[in-house]
């Protein structure tokens, strides 16, 4: 921490250094006999000083960098902030209170590992068990509770830990239990080297890798600097997170194998099993997982282990904790029915913890649970689930005490999801983009209201702002640019796309060259014919060929270090996707309105018989600047088309107005989850009620 501070110090040092320089040299200027002779001095003096200091704050910098991050400082930090984290997750879904619902497990007998000799001793990721755990034998991996999974994680030879499970089975429920097991004992330990010793386990969904194109530790890296900010700061640098997990002071636990497309499946396991060096907690369904094995091999040294379903009795005792004693006369009932073991339809859906999470928190503590109990029965397990999954949205934005009151109502969002499920399976998708939504709604709607707010804004606006009253010249500009954008962004298609490193390959991409051109092609064309109409041929082609190239450098090199945010290899959550879009554009757009202000007043150097000088040309450019590209790169971005059909949803009672900061108060409710940059249902089951349910109410409408 002392380095930390002295470096901070000194950048103090050197601003103030900075700010006397600078006033000494006004005060020098000022009060010289020879203003002229002076100022000569102090240009020689700034030009070597300027790109010395420059070299030498790079060199600092590349210096500051390459000092080796404190890592035993980064990884109890995010120790900290995951135990924080998962200690809320596991409240809101109550885990841990009243009591744990008796979920077990077994050794599975499906064929998707080796011996389980390897996974008491094996060589490959070259694990021992962790500090504080003895090392575990064969039959402790015969079965068990979830209170013996941390003694099985941190006892395991290989380190490499899978469990399998039906949906609902309780695997992201179990993977939080063990996380905060292994986080308790790790701050249990008094001694700090072998506290360090023990990995600090990190939850990440497997959604958004492709293991065919991005390295596990680079993937697993570039999520923690998502999850965890802090991690990029001053304190650490850049690497830290990459330093971690290769050090293994990262246990990875990776849940969702089976959200990845179907043909990634075995090629995540093989990369899995290749590369990984640290403690390994890999979640899966069962038939995915199988699947995969078949195509791309198992995971070689992990302990398999299947969640058992919840048997009748085990489900009534645990209702029965989670209500008064004696229970009411409707609970009673349900108590009752379950131990019975009677094998009907309600008796096998409340086999799993998530239909027992639905009933302990979706009906009334009193006696209301009759409907659960109908007079023509149950014709299937499915009608029961389906019952209960249309109860999740009442639990999930039921006011809860000491919290603040949910942002929208069970009956808006039972709507607003509704439509939106609707909309995803009219595509038959499960997976939910936001820069998608324009598809919902009619195209000409955007086109014009774009075209309408670029003539407003460049035409009536620019033309008070520069002559004072409306201008002819200045409004049929803004008409043939509304046209222009209206066009070509009012429909909103293509990607989002945020800032990365300049790669060689990106400059001579077949994409980016023909952009490159097109903006080249575009813009001088439109610009040279407006111009040659105002001022001539030989001013309009001058202007023309130099806006042209001015676009087409300017989209050359924005387009080199951009990516689209969907890209696999750097997957950005929504929230993130939308906001760098929005910048990226931004920036865009003012680098190209900077661009055309450069070129029309060099154009005006290089045609002197037209009126004005060179001087006045120049700053009426550049008063342009602003206002065109701060307005090109607004209508540019996705996420521009994607506000305009939000309104149009909004118009029509169909959707909330801001739609990100919805889905992400559902993610916050267990009711969506994030995908990289999209969203999903948590359950698909959920989906296709919701959907249907919008159907039933005869709410669709065509897009």
């Amino acid at each position: 921490m002392s380095r930390i501070r002295f470096r901070r110090h000194l950048r103090r040092a050197g601003l103030v250094g900075v700010l006397v320089a600078t006033a000494s040299t006004f005060w020098l200027l000022f009060n010289a006999q020879d203003r002229g002779l002076t100022g000569t001095v102090i240009q020689a003096v700034s030009a070597v000083l300027v790109p010395a200091v420059g070299v030498g704050a790079w060199l600092w910098r590349r210096r500051s960098n390459a000092q080796s991050p404190d890592l035993d400082s980064a990884a109890d930090k995010v120790a900290a902030a995951t135990r924080q984290r998962l200690e809320r997750s596991a409240a809101k879904r109550r885990l841990l209170h009243p009591t744990r619902i008796p979920v077990r497990w077994t050794w599975s007998e499906k064929c998707v590992s080796g011996p389980r000799v390897d996974a008491l001793v094996s060589s490959t990721s070259g694990s021992a068990a962790i500090p504080g755990l003895p090392p575990v034998g064969p039959w402790q991996l015969e079965d068990g509770d979830l209170s013996d999974l941390p003694g099985v994680f941190g006892g395991l030879g290989s380190g490499r830990l899978v469990l399998l499970g039906a949906a609902g089975a309780g695997k992201s429920s179990a993977a939080v239990v063990l996380a905060l097991a292994v986080l308790a004992h790790r701050s249990n330990i008094a001694e700090p080297a072998e506290r360090q010793r023990v990995p600090v386990p990190v939850l990440l969904t497997l959604a958004g890798w492709d293991p065919s194109r991005q390295q596990l530790s680079a993937w697993a890296a570039s999520r923690m600097e998502l999850e965890y900010p802090f991690l990029l700061a001053a304190e650490y640098g850049r690497g830290t997170a990459r330093d971690l997990v290769g050090a293994g002071r990262i246990a990875l636990l990776l849940d969702g194998l089976d959200d990845l497309p179907e043909q990634l499946r075995p090629v995540a396991l093989r990369a899995l099993d290749e590369q990984s060096g640290t403690r390994l907690v890999l979640l899966s369904r069962c038939r995915e997982l199988v699947d995969a094995v078949e195509v791309g091999g198992h995971l070689a040294g992990a302990a398999t282990l299947e969640l058992r379903p919840v048997t009748p009795c085990q489900a009534a005792t645990y209702l029965e904790r989670c209500r008064v004693d004696p229970p009411p006369p409707g609970w009673q009932r349900l108590l009752d029915h379950l131990r019975g073991q009677s094998g009907d339809s309600l008796t096998q859906a409340l086999d799993n913890p998530l239909m027992l999470s639905l009933v302990r928190d979706t009906f009334p503590p009193g006696d209301d649970v009759s409907s659960l109990f109908p007079d023509d029965g149950f014709t299937s397990r499915e009608a029961v689930e389906d019952l209960l999954l249309q109860r999740i949205l009442t639990a999930a934005y039921t006011p809860r005490p000491g919290q603040a009151a949910p942002p929208y109502t069970a009956a808006q969002a039972h709507r607003w999801l509704g439509h939106v499920a609707y909309r995803m399976n009219e595509w038959h998708t499960r997976d939910l983009a936001w820069w998608l939504v324009r598809c919902w709604q009619p195209v000409w709607v955007r086109v014009v209201s774009t075209a309408v707010v670029v003539f407003l804004t460049l035409g009536v606006g620019l033309s008070f702002l520069v002559a004072g009253s409306l201008n002819a010249r200045v409004l049929g500009y803004a008409t043939v640019a509304a046209i222009l954008l209206g066009f070509t962004y009012g429909p909103g298609k293509g990607l989002p796309r945020h800032w990365v490193k300049l790669r060689l390959p990106e400059i001579f991409a077949r994409d980016t060259l023909r952009r490159t051109s097109l903006f080249f092609v575009v813009a001088g064309g439109v610009f040279g014919a407006m111009l040659s109409i105002v001022f001539g041929i030989a001013y309009g082609a001058i202007a023309g060929l130099l806006s042209g190239l001015a676009a087409g450098m300017v989209s050359w090199v924005f387009y080199s270090v951009a990516r689209p945010s969907v890209d696999l290899c750097s997957p950005l959550p929504p929230r993130a996707c939308w906001q760098r879009e929005r910048r990226y554009r931004i920036a865009f757009g003012l680098a190209l309105g900077f661009a055309f202000g450069m070129a029309i007043g060099l154009t005006s150097i290089l045609v002197p018989d037209q009126p004005g000088t060179p001087a006045e040309l120049i700053i009426g450019a550049m008063q342009g600047t602003i206002p065109y590209g701060l307005t090109f790169g607004l209508v540019s971005s996705k996420t521009w088309a994607a506000g305009l059909s939000l309104c149009q949803l909004r118009c029509t009672g169909s959707g909330p107005l801001r739609l990100i900061r919805f889905l992400d108060d559902a993610c916050d409710r267990d009711v969506l989850r994030m995908a990289g940059p999209s969203y999903q249902f948590k359950h698909a089951r959920l989906q296709d009620r919701l959907a249907a349910d919008w159907a039933t109410r005869g709410e669709a409408r065509p897009g």
